[in-house]
């Protein structure tokens, strides 16, 4: 595979792989007939990232006629941040950036051509791997928002560095942003909010009243790229389902998913999992498929209320992946699936 990252585009391409370098220790690359995808998922998986760029992103895009299927590879997050660390710059001294997948070396390298005509080569060993993907339809969220650059980087600076969650709250006519604090810290932590009403918005669709919580850092990374690109973003919000984020434009595509903060007490928890397995018939063993696929709406009621690493004590999220079942339903017909792909 081959393809070739015009002058125009370094900074967009760049930005999608420090971002996706802030979440996940590792940067998952894989080369279609669509283009290219550059993924990204968090070690508690409660955090995915994913940029399409299409072929037409490219000045030129190749997959190699020997190759059928799809070429796919892991690399480390800090060995691709650091070849892209300089980006106020680089893109006023580099021409174009030509990305090649080279297999039989065990390779992904990066070739900048200056303008001057000096060329640096970085040569980064990957690992091949699964697909990295999620399933979901945006279009059965109830709450659709579309916030303009700068909105939300401006209100999350009203907030303290220390914050690890930050609460949405969506009425017909205005959006909350505020820390969450348990009740037990009431006392002793500062409670920060920021109100936004419907007319600051580039679209404001809600059906019905919603309350989330998710990480800060996910979003901040998320704000960050926003701000860079000076796009649009669109929030998607749905009942017991993880918040979706997407920025786009014509040359590519982004959407971030991050889990949400379970608010069952724990004797309603302990009754609606009870309901849920006095209905569920047993899992039957999982027989070999090309796609194993991970449904994240009802597993994560059975198997997945687990605690998230690297987070203050007694959060529980809604994580993005569990046990693996194999599922030939339509993508459509799930809010949200977690998938691998096996080759």
């Amino acid at each position: 595979m081959e393809c070739i990252v015009p002058n125009r585009n370094i900074k967009v391409f760049g930005k999608a792989v420090q971002c996706a370098g802030k979440i996940g220790e590792e940067i998952y690359f894989e080369g279609d007939a669509e283009g290219l995808s550059v993924r990204a998922v968090n070690l508690s998986r409660s955090g995915y990232f994913s940029f399409l760029f299409h072929t037409s992103f490219f000045s030129k895009f190749s997959l190699h006629s020997q190759t059928t299927g799809e070429l796919r590879c892991k690399i480390s997050s800090k060995c691709c941040q650091s070849i892209f660390k300089n980006l106020a710059s680089l893109d006023k001294i580099v021409e174009q950036v030509v990305i090649c997948l080279k297999f039989k070396e065990g390779d992904l390298v990066f070739t900048f051509h200056r303008h001057n005509g000096i060329r640096r080569q970085h040569n980064l060993t990957f690992q091949e791997c699964e697909g990295l993907s999620a399933i979901f339809s945006k279009e059965s969220y109830l709450v659709h928002v579309v916030a303009e650059n700068k909105l939300f980087g401006e209100c999350i600076q009203h907030f303290a560095p220390n914050v690890n969650e930050l609460t949405i709250s969506v009425t017909p006519d205005f959006l909350l942003l505020k820390n969450f604090v348990e009740e037990e810290h009431l006392s002793s932590e500062i409670n920060s909010q920021v109100k936004l009403i419907k007319g600051e918005f580039n679209e404001y669709d809600v059906l019905k009243d919603k309350n989330v919580t998710f990480c800060m850092k996910e979003f901040k990374a998320i704000i960050a790229f926003q701000d860079a690109l000076n796009l649009p973003l669109h929030i998607y919000l749905g009942s017991d389902s993880p918040i979706v984020m997407s920025i786009e434009d014509g040359l590519f595509e982004s959407d971030f998913v991050l889990a949400t903060l379970i608010e069952q007490d724990k004797s309603h928890l302990s009754q609606y999992l009870d309901s849920l397995l006095s209905q569920t018939p047993p899992l039957s063993p999982t027989p070999h498929h090309s796609q194993t696929c991970i449904d994240d709406e009802l597993i994560a009621s059975l198997q997945n209320i687990t605690d998230v690493p690297h987070s203050p004590p007694h959060k529980r999220f809604r994580r993005l992946s569990s046990s693996s079942s194999v599922s030939e339903e339509d993508p459509g017909s799930h809010p949200l699936k977690y998938c691998e792909d096996s080759d």
